[in-house]
């Protein structure tokens, strides 16, 4: 399965899910996992990371648009 992010950067994320971090245990690691690393919380940081992204996209077409013209 593709675990790369290239096409996160080149403007084409189209779901939220792009943005959410994996949980990968380190073998140190013993108990259990924080609580940050629940899906919850990385869903609810990937809505606010693609919700600033999507801003940020817009905002860079519409300048690019008012300088062509």
């Amino acid at each position: 399965m593709y675990q790369g992010k290239g096409h996160i950067w080149n403007n084409q994320f189209n779901k939220v899910s792009d943005f959410m971090e994996r949980y990968y245990r380190a073998p140190t690691d013993k108990g259990p996992r924080p609580a940050a690393h629940y899906r919850p919380e990385l869903r609810r940081a990937a809505r606010i990371a693609y919700r600033i992204a999507k801003r940020t996209i817009k905002e860079l077409r519409i300048k690019a648009n008012e300088k062509k013209s």
